[in-house]
């Protein structure tokens, strides 16, 4: 467009048009060319005739910054965005006739109406008005997209096929793709909207969910593909398929094959791992669609050696033959058994061996029912015993327990019809993953991308069965095949064609019967009986695998998205998160390290068998050489540039423009001198980078913003004779030197002369150049804005090195610590607690042996990584939920088990069952005299029971009295505790006892260590030099240090427990039974005794409040008063009430969850023990973030310079004030 100013007709003419839309596509379009555009303004009605009038004002109108937050911390928080509004009050008004029929438009008075108080914009791309994509285009966008077509290839598409999208922008396409999507959705979950749909396409579905709604698997089958199924139902292929969806679930592929030997998709289920229930709930689900459409059970399924999958099959399906994958099972075998025939590399006939190995195994598979065993022997004669461990592996693995799965004697007895390995499913696998683009679909969406795949391959078998019904192939044209053609698929014929030609073999074996019985098609010896009788094929020859002709909801609850697996393979794989290509396999390892290698090639010399560093390369110390010839000529003379890093750098390379050269007098334009001065600039940048850094020819062209590569029609453009061939000597042009040529060749074609560059440079130089006092502000608000960025060391330093206050003694350390403590509080605590004890202590020199800024910064740094990770002496958790008295069992009990049958025919404990119990009886319960009666009388039948029920509620009564006698002692005990080193006293009350074994040690399988919360109960103590935390449930507590410590575990004997952990907040002691069961000892559930691992007696736990306890000590309270002497801890009741808390109104209010200010009013008068000190005034930053509003802008963001000097010129305008740094 380029227009400067708006043209004296900017205001469109007055006239009337056929409805609103039109008037607002004419306005708009004699807006356009003029620089701006038109939106609508405010509309009204008037309430007597009902007319509309409209005003449409310009887009940019409307009050500046009437979004933007006044709070300064708020607006931190927001993204970086601009607004276009400028307040323009340029504006039309639009009326509708009296009778509604037209609309005609009106200036507006006022000249601000008329008149733009901003410039014209360069392009109509700059309007959303203008850009706004038709009816039309938003279907055809939609479409494209459900193709599976990429965003950028219907920008594309639709720029190529559509006038009304030509301003389209790439966002604009990927809003329309997303509004597509919600409207698929219809407000609905992903889970909901899957459901729906799979029932509106008439699709057979099932879903599982869990205990809580979640959904754990999905299966789903095409109505299409389930008639095939009832065509064919023969075959059945199963094997899993991995990074199909963000969920990380298994995608089961259940396929067939059909007459044309074609493989088409039965099922799909989307399971929740690959185990054995999984693989039972997908194959019964389908089992109830087989029944519903009364299809018959598959003869034969294959599969890989999946042991899951294998017994869920002879479960599910126990009538079909279950068979291996031979592709697999050659692939397990080359890949177990090959590296011990590598690993011999002294022998050169390994190879041969190992071929020999190899052979021995196919033949195996081929082998007949007699020669089986003899193959077997041969190869244990050959290969034993010096593979003595790869021979047992094919028997043990393979042969013994599936060789009726693999060998041909027994698989050839089923009709497999010639499959017997799932290489199809890895072709459905790839089909699939063509569709899917990326693996971090929801469920939703990989649906939508597999039903187009089906659909594709439904269309495409129906199309070639129909052609092999009307066709016939030309070499299998005779009588024999007369009355069968059409009915029969060609694969099926030119099988039996194959068998035909055995017919010339001199001596034809006698037959078998295998080949009928695998293949379901006539023999050699069938097809010589019917040529003798001179009688052609018929239909009953065939199986009915082969024809072509034969006769042929709602979820209610609501449903969750699945659970993300967790990929233990995410940490060592190379391939991104959102691919759908697979790992690669063992044996693929394996055979790419045995593929020979490509010869390196030099970047020097361009000549291969070496590299640029080698001692064969004839020009090693070119450059070096070079660089000294120049030195000692004094020719080469460049001027440093003083200014920040970006600076310099850009300056540096400007700079070396104006160096003179020394080797040849070339022009200055030739590509071999322009290729010179990108070199020199190129080491300019190279000397200014730190050491250890990247420094190669793309680091170097990415930060200068350089283009990291070039089209094949931008090289054949350099290597045209015009402009650089002519230049060309006994090589080739490198791909360097054209994009040297082609970047600075361009660039440099701006510059009027060399002189004129130095009087550029020198302006510039004279620009930036700082004051000391502006050099040291930078670096402080540097130092300040950067506490927590990874950069903090660097500018430290610089600080440092200038002497700031800031930077001086322990101050970077103490603004770290407060800088971190929102992310690490028991980092932050531990340091300042630390620092306090050493300025406490104030001995000589203990402020150089503290850590300094930098420092505490690298050790937050190496504790914050290992607590992701793990700890250097193993994270560990308490969580009292171990195994208990269930240690030694191996089963996952995910479920309680149903209580026993009480003699009240209810389920419950004889304990909880009030008819027997008086201390189990409500007080509000009444007895069924019935069941009295019929409780009495059954007692009385049978007097062992009697005896077991008078023994059970003997033994709660004992407990219950026990409790009770435990549970008075600990209220009534308190007692101080010494702590070493009290640094603070407080005075503490509660209305709620601690826990009872806080004093005792307990045995616990939840903890990988022992804990102890008493400092005085350590022999030796060592403690933490960094800070270490234990997890307990979802909290983290601080480890002081470690030590031994002795327990009593009877009135003499002590016990030793080493490494134990000192965590004072924690609520007991905890022996850890894992490091028991290390050290040999063994503790017995039932008894409670402790042996160690020769059965040595050695303690016995006791239970105490539901634990097995060690030592047990009762329970002391700690209580100190202000002054430090021994107190009794407080008890609160009716008759001796809490006094009053009184706090401010803002601790109120975090207290008791963001209460507003009337809500703290009507507390403070409704309820007792709150007091209030001074005004309720909330000023939360929390409550003001939780009101505020994202703003999301959709503008493009700001272009990049286009040339060297006008790129110069903008980043030296924008730089903030530096100091000066020398090169």
């Amino acid at each position: 467009m380029g227009l400067t100013e708006f043209p004296d007709d900017c205001l469109p003419p007055e006239g009337q048009f056929d409805s609103r839309e039109s008037l607002l596509a004419s306005i708009n379009a004699w807006a356009a060319p003029r620089g701006y555009a038109f939106t609508t303004g405010k509309s009204t009605r008037d309430p007597r005739s009902g007319r509309r009038t409209v005003i449409f004002a310009c887009d940019r109108g409307g009050r500046p910054g009437a979004h933007t937050s006044k709070d300064q911390k708020l607006t931190e928080r927001q993204r970086s965005t601009s607004s276009r509004i400028t307040g323009c009050q340029f504006s039309i008004n639009a009326k509708e006739s009296l009778d509604k029929s037209y609309w005609y438009i009106r200036h507006r008075p006022g000249e601000e109406k008329s008149v733009h108080n901003h410039g014209p914009s360069l392009h109509i791309t700059a309007h959303p008005a203008h850009r706004a994509l038709s009816s039309t285009d938003q279907s055809a966008i939609g479409n494209l997209s459900s193709a599976g077509i990429a965003p950028k290839d219907i920008r594309t598409y639709m720029r190529q096929s559509s006038q009304t999208a030509q301003g389209a922008t790439q966002q604009d396409i990927y809003n329309c793709i997303a509004q597509r999507r919600r409207e698929l959705l219809a407000g609905q979950s992903t889970m909901h909207a899957l459901a729906n749909e799979l029932d509106n396409e008439g699709f057979q579905s099932r879903i599982q969910l869990d205990h809580d709604g979640r959904v754990t698997a999905v299966l789903f089958a095409h109505p299409a593909s389930l008639g095939y199924l009832n065509t064919y139902p023969e075959l059945l292929l199963l094997d899993c398929t991995y990074k199909t969806n963000k969920y990380k679930m298994p995608l089961l592929d259940i396929i067939g094959v059909d007459a044309c030997q074609r493989s088409f998709c039965i099922a799909f289920a989307f399971l929740g791992g690959e185990d054995e229930d999984g693989y039972i709930w997908a194959l019964n689900q389908l089992q109830s669609i087989y029944e519903l459409y009364d299809i018959r059970q598959a003869l034969v399924i294959l599969t890989d050696r999946c042991l899951a999958c294998i017994k869920a099959i002879s479960r599910c399906f126990p009538a079909s033959k279950s068979l291996l994958c031979t592709w697999h099972a050659n692939k397990a075998v080359l890949s177990y058994c090959k590296p011990a025939f590598d690993r011999e590399d002294e022998d050169s006939n390994s190879n041969e061996r190992w071929a020999e190995f190899f052979g021995y195994w196919h033949s195996i598979l081929g082998s007949k029912d007699e020669t089986f065993d003899q193959q077997v022997e041969e190869l244990e004669k050959r290969f034993v015993p010096r593979y003595v461990k790869e021979v047992s592996y094919i028997r043990e693995t393979w042969l013994d327990p599936y060789k009726e799965k693999l060998v041909k004697a027994w698989v050839d007895q089923d009709a497999h019809f010639g499959n017997v390995a799932t290489s199809r499913v890895e072709g459905i696998h790839a089909l699939l993953k063509s569709h899917l683009k990326k693996s971090t679909l929801d469920l939703f969406e990989a649906w939508r991308a597999i039903k187009q795949a089906l659909l594709n391959q439904l269309a495409e078998l129906q199309a070639n069965q129909s052609r092999q019904h009307i066709r016939t192939p030309i070499e299998l044209s005779g009588t024999l095949y007369s009355t069968i053609r059409g009915w029969v698929s060609h694969e099926a014929l030119r099988q039996v064609a194959k068998q035909h030609k055995r017919l010339n073999e001199k001596d034809l074996p006698s037959c078998t019967g295998s080949f009928t019985k695998s293949h379901g098609l006539p023999c050699a010896h069938t097809l010589q009986s019917l040529i003798e009788e001179d009688l052609p094929l018929r239909l009953q020859h065939f199986h009915t695998h082969w024809r072509l002709r034969r006769d042929n909801k709602e979820i209610g609850q609501v449903l969750i998205e699945p659970r993300r697996r967790l990929d233990q393979l995410v940490a060592t794989s190379r391939i991104s998160q959102s691919s759908t290509q697979r790992e690669p396999s063992t044996f693929e390892a394996i055979e790419s390290a045995l593929r020979p290698k490509a010869p390196s090639t030099c970047s020097k010399c361009h000549q291969q068998g070496h590299i640029m560093t080698s001692r064969k390369c004839p020009l090693r110390y070119s450059d070096m050489l070079q660089r000294a010839t120049a030195a000692i000529a004094g020719t080469a003379q460049t001027a440093a540039i003083a200014g920040t890093a970006q600076t310099a750098a850009v300056l540096e390379t400007i700079t070396v423009a104006v160096t003179t050269e020394t080797t040849e007098n070339l022009r200055y334009d030739d590509p071999r001198a322009i290729y010179r001065r990108y070199v020199k600039a190129r080491d300019c940048w190279y000397k200014a980078q730190p050491r250890g850094s990247l420094k190669t020819n793309q680091a170097y062209r990415k930060a200068m913003g350089l283009p990291l590569r070039y089209s094949k029609t931008e090289y054949d453009w350099c290597l045209d004779w015009k402009q650089m061939s002519r230049s060309c000597g006994s090589r080739q042009w490198t791909k360097e030197e054209m994009m040297a040529v082609k970047t600075i060749g361009n660039y440099y074609s701006t510059i009027a002369d060399e002189d004129d560059v130095a009087r550029q440079l020198s302006l510039l130089q004279a620009r930036v150049e700082p004051t000391d006092w502006a050099q040291e502000r930078e670096v402080l608000e540097r130092y300040r804005a950067t506490l927590r960025a990874p950069n903090r060391t660097k500018v430290l330093t610089e600080a440092q090195k200038l002497n700031l206050p800031d930077a001086q003694d322990l101050r970077p350390t103490q603004d770290f610590l407060q800088a971190v403590s929102s992310i690490n509080p028991s980092f932050t605590d531990y340091w300042v607690n630390k620092l306090e004890d050493e300025a406490a202590t104030a001995s000589p020199g203990w402020k150089d042996r503290f850590p300094n800024g930098i420092k505490i910064s690298e050790i937050f740094e190496r504790s914050h990584r290992a607590k992701k990770v793990s700890s250097n002496r193993g994270t560990f958790a308490a969580t009292f939920q171990g195994k208990g008295e269930d240690h030694d069992g191996l089963k996952d009990k995910k479920a309680p088990k149903d209580k026993p049958k009480c003699v009240c025919d209810e389920r419950h404990f004889y304990s909880e069952c009030q008819y027997l119990n008086d201390a189990a009886k409500q007080a509000d319960w009444t007895p069924d005299q019935s069941i009295s009666q019929r409780i009495k009388k059954r007692l009385e039948e049978d007097p062992s029971l009697q005896q077991r029920v008078n023994r059970i509620l003997q033994r709660s009564r004992e407990h219950r009295d026990k409790t009770k006698a435990s549970e008075s002692q600990v209220r009534g005990i308190a007692f101080a505790q010494k702590t070493e080193e009290p640094r603070k006293r407080t005075t503490f009350s509660t209305s709620k006892a601690p826990y009872p074994l806080r004093d005792s040690f307990i045995l616990d399988s939840g903890s990988d260590t022992h804990i102890c919360n008493n400092r005085d109960r350590f022999a030796t103590f060592i403690p933490t030099k960094e800070p270490e935390e234990l997890f307990a449930g979802d909290g983290h507590l601080q480890i002081l240090g470690y030590g031994r410590v002795f327990i009593r575990i009877d009135e003499e004997a002590l016990f030793q427990l080493e490494d134990v952990a000192f965590v004072p907040s924690f609520h007991t002691n905890v022996a850890s039974l894992d490091l028991f069961l290390a050290k040999g000892y063994n503790w017995n559930p039932a008894s409670g005794t402790v042996t160690d691992k020769h059965g040595t007696y050695i303690c016995t736990s006791v239970r105490h409040f539901r634990q097995p306890v060690l030592e047990y000590n009762e329970l002391r309270v700690m209580a100190q008063t202000d002054n430090g002497q021994q107190g009794n801890a407080t008890a609160f009741s009716s008759s001796h009430p809490r006094p009053p808390q009184e706090a401010t109104a803002e601790t109120w209010h975090r207290r008791l969850g963001h209460l507003n200010a009337p809500a703290l009013e009507n507390l403070v008068q409704n309820a007792q023990g709150i007091k209030i000190k001074g005004p309720i005034k909330i000023e939360c930053e929390a409550c003001s973030l939780g009101k505020a509003r994202r703003i999301v802008s959709r503008r493009r963001p700001h272009t990049q310079a286009p040339r060297p000097f006008w790129r110069v010129y903008i980043d030296i305008f924008s730089l903030h004030i530096s100091y000066k740094v020398t090169y």
